[in-house]
């Protein structure tokens, strides 16, 4: 495989995941009255002080409590590898917490794919946090996927 089929193999996953499961999600969330908009974001950005760059998608809702909902799915440069990770947290005033983070650095490209579909489809499912309230710590998960789980999907 080229180097560039392989760049345009991993901004297609993402843009698929973005119109796949991330999509799914948004439109499945209620829309906010009085409180602003749902929304679903696709950005890419360089990494400060290095050469390295991140590209992501994030889907957020503000909830009738005021505290801002987000799923996400970036994938990172390195000069080695590619860190694909997902999160959900929680935004108010005060700070906020992920309260679901998981994430995988991936060196062999044949992985790479099915990581960025996987973590999608973990990350969407996190559905419950539409409605839960503010977490205690003990139910903050940070789930490292099992490079096997990955290659069985």
């Amino acid at each position: 495989m080229s180097e560039i089929q392989a760049v345009n193999d991993v901004l297609r996953a993402l843009a698929d995941v973005r119109d796949g499961p991330f999509y799914n999600l948004y439109v499945d969330l209620p829309q906010p009255v009085e409180r602003p908009p749902k929304k679903i974001d696709f950005r890419i950005g360089r990494i400060a002080f290095s050469k390295h760059a991140v590209a992501g998608v994030t889907v957020s809702l503000t909830r009738s409590d005021w505290i801002e909902v987000w799923w996400s799915l970036a994938v990172e440069t390195t000069a080695e590898a590619l860190i694909i990770s997902g999160q959900v947290g929680l935004d108010v005033d005060e700070g906020s917490v992920e309260v679901y983070k998981n994430s995988v650095t991936l060196h062999d490209p044949a992985y790479i794919l099915g990581t960025i579909h996987t973590m999608a489809d973990q990350v969407c499912n996190e559905r419950s946090w539409i409605t839960r309230s503010w977490p205690e710590s003990n139910e903050i998960v940070d789930r490292g996927t099992n490079l096997d789980e990955i290659r069985s999907s």
